[in-house]
């Protein structure tokens, strides 16, 4: 499903959820979209990606073993005609912990030019899956935005996916429980600019000190 039918990434009532312009290019189909239209795309494309989200986030929660969650998305190397110089950005919402050793974890680890909440930020409000299933939990949490270019064929996205999973293991363990703190670390090649459907990855070891018997999962 196209995200200019419906992005469950954006809030029901925001305008960007059904844009009426992506960039330059007007989209026919949303233009003066009216609230019965929208109701029945958040029915039929919102509504489901949520609820499907939300049932194995609550069951990990039910075991005890909180789940990170990360979405991924994709951009153009090009906005409004302005170049974006980040290969790979990695954005929160009201936690910044964990994105930010992700971010540096793959400065160190990659040769991807690395930028936190770039290209875009909690401010575009393009976190809003993440502040219902992470945020609302105090659950550790990140959004990775992958240039689009070098994910074009299916091969390429299968080694960026190959390149990115052991960044956001090493990452995981200097996250210290399900409310991680807003202490971060710079990498070489990171910045920061702006303010604060994955497969599951194998159990890492338990988190935190003696008697924390919890465990962290990717979702």
């Amino acid at each position: 499903m196209s995200r200019l039918i419906c992005d469950p990434n954006r809030p029901p009532g925001a305008p960007s959820a059904t844009a009426a312009v992506s960039e330059v290019c007007r989209i026919p189909g949303n233009v003066n979209l009216a609230p019965e239209a929208r109701l029945a795309r958040t029915g039929a494309v919102s509504l489901p990606f949520h609820q499907a989200l939300h049932a194995p986030i609550a069951r990990r929660l039910a075991l005890g073993r909180p789940p990170v969650p990360v979405t991924v998305h994709s951009f153009t190397p090009v906005w409004h005609g302005r170049p974006r110089a980040a290969e790979l950005g990695v954005i929160h919402d009201a936690d910044p912990a964990f994105a930010r050793r992700v971010a540096a974890a793959a400065a160190a680890r990659t040769q991807l030019r690395v930028a936190l909440n770039e290209p875009c930020s909690p401010a575009d409000r393009v976190t809003h899956a993440l502040a219902l299933h992470a945020t609302a939990y105090g659950l550790a949490h990140a959004m990775l935005a992958v240039r689009n270019g070098p994910i074009a064929r299916p091969e390429s996205a299968e080694a960026m996916a190959a390149t990115l999973a052991p960044v956001l293991r090493a990452a995981l363990p200097a996250t210290p429980a399900a409310t991680a703190g807003a202490g971060g670390a710079g990498g070489k090649g990171c910045k920061e600019t702006g303010p604060a459907g994955a497969a599951e990855a194998p159990r890492p070891p338990p988190i935190g000190g003696p008697g924390n018997a919890r465990q962290h999962e990717f979702l």
